[in-house]
């Protein structure tokens, strides 16, 4: 492992100041969804939403600490985690998010003492505290296996509002063939897990096809129901629905996704960065994203279909079809936004972009918005390795662009959707608000950061791209053009 240190200060790097949401928090809310930046930011604000938990290591009291800063999508907002006791051997990760759950990955070590990592999952409960407040707890591993697999592991919460929550994860059963899992439910009310041998349910065809299934999950959704229902994804073929609560050996049911826009379907590990998928709770369908970053004639092209989430028999149905030239023909601006002159960085001003530009620009990272159902996000950039990005939100229904974001990170910035900005409270922090049984890590700025680490390279290829992301800049808007941060600063206070 490399030493991890907290975020270098860097030009150009912008984000919204720690007590962003103290002041808003009165007169305003969260977005009901947001873009999450899943790789931590290693500084120790605090806020509101700011939870603490101990690690694993039970000789030398750690702690971690967990604080949400949002922004209004496109925005990227992000979170910020601390340790004390110990060092991060590998930036927190947001795994997955559900509800008012996150959970998180990360490895600590006490200094100086490499080679005795200790790797975790913890789960972040807006509403899991006393008094209402959040909690982070670590999720102890299962007997017998461990779990180490980031994309096959899951949240659900409890039904109601209810405290309690379960965590899945569906893995290949040892020792035997694709068409074999076994499924691990963890109870938050219990405290323990429960290993299930789920039973693959194949249609004629596909069971004609057996020899040729492949499943690799790299993402989890939530649907949710009395049986628990879950989806674990394959980006470039399907989804296996399971009702994780439903018995002993409950059902697994393979939907294909829709007919790829490539000529191939791309590998697993490629295909989640040109599609999306998520769960419209509220009209009971499942809606999947998916873009081709250039057409030979028409630059990008992104596709959007949805199907009835409790009905497996039922195919795909097309909602959208979208070519950015259909983009221009709206009211748009003759340029997009560009950061403040306070934002620049030293190698002077970032280029302009007109909307003629969009149809040209390469394009990956579809996200679908979690609140809005004729909204999505789109990453653009002049070409594959350039360093400047902006993030548009489109409307689906209309054609139109809604608004935009720009970035220069120092390497991939990555997202993923998340509700769990619709259950936060972005106020003051909870030690000056002397909430009971919260406690900051970090109270006086006259303490030394414990400088976590940042390691550049992963085991995963997955993990690798997830890894070198870093935030970029955020616009200021909601914050006030006297309110931009520059982490330079942060990290000199401190």
């Amino acid at each position: 492992m490399g030493i991890i240190s907290s975020d270098q200060p860097r030009p150009g790097l912008r984000h919204p100041p720690a007590d962003a949401g103290a002041g808003a928090g009165a007169d305003r809310d969260c977005p009901a969804s947001c873009l999450l930046r899943i790789t931590a930011i290693i500084d120790s604000r605090t806020n509101a939403s700011t939870a603490c938990c101990d690690t694993d290591d039970v000789h030398n009291a750690s702690k971690i600490q967990i604080t949400f800063v949002i922004a209004d999508p496109p925005q990227v907002s992000y979170f910020c985690a601390y340790c004390t006791g110990s060092i991060f051997t590998e930036k927190p990760t947001i795994v997955h998010t559900e509800g008012n759950l996150a959970l998180l990955y990360t490895s600590v070590s006490k200094p100086n003492c490499y080679g005795l990592d200790r790797y975790a999952f913890y789960v972040y409960h807006a509403n899991g505290g006393s008094g209402g407040g959040p909690s982070l707890n670590i999720l102890p591993q299962p007997s017998g296996r461990r779990i180490v697999e980031r994309s096959q592991i899951g949240l659900l919460p409890g039904p109601g509002g209810t405290r309690d929550y379960h965590v899945a994860a569906l893995l290949n059963a040892s020792g035997s063939g694709p068409l074999h899992y076994e499924l691990y439910v963890f109870s938050s009310k219990t405290r323990a897990w429960t290993v299930k041998k789920p039973v693959l349910v194949l249609n004629e065809q596909q069971q004609r096809q057996a020899g040729e299934f492949r499943h690799i999950t790299a993402k989890v959704i939530t649907v949710g129901g009395d049986y628990g229902t879950m989806g674990f994804v394959d980006h470039s073929r399907g989804i296996l629905f399971c009702n994780v609560l439903q018995g002993d050996c409950p059902h697994l049911h393979y939907v294909p996704l829709p007919t790829p826009l490539h000529h191939s379907r791309l590998d697993p590990h490629d295909a989640w960065r040109v599609s999306d998928i998520a769960v419209d709770t509220k009209g009971g369908r499942i809606r999947f994203l998916e873009m081709c970053p250039r057409e030979k004639t028409h630059g990008w092209r992104a596709v959007t279909w949805s199907r009835n989430a409790a009905n497996y028999h039922e195919g795909w149905r097309q909602d959208c079809d979208l070519l950015p030239s259909q983009l221009l023909s709206g009211d748009l601006p003759e340029q997009l936004p560009l950061p403040r002159e306070s934002c620049w960085d030293n190698r002077g001003r970032p280029p302009p972009l007109t909307t003629r530009d969009i149809e040209r620009m390469y394009t990956e990272f579809p996200t679908l918005s979690l609140h809005e159902d004729n909204t999505m996000y789109l990453m653009i950039s002049r070409h594959i390795g350039a360093r400047n990005w902006w993030v548009i939100a489109v409307d689906t229904a209309n054609m139109t662009l809604q608004d935009v974001a720009y970035y220069r990170p120092e390497s991939r910035l990555i997202f993923r959707h998340s509700k769990i900005s619709n259950h936060l409270n972005m106020g003051a922090s909870p030690a000056a608000r002397k909430r009971p049984g919260v406690e900051a890590l970090e109270s006086s700025r006259k303490k030394k950061f414990i400088l976590s680490m940042v390691d550049d390279m992963v085991s995963s290829s997955v993990g690798q791209q997830e890894q070198h992301q870093d935030a970029g800049t955020i616009k200021g808007a909601q914050y006030g053009d006297d309110m931009d941060l520059d982490m330079t600063t942060l990290l000199i206070e401190h």
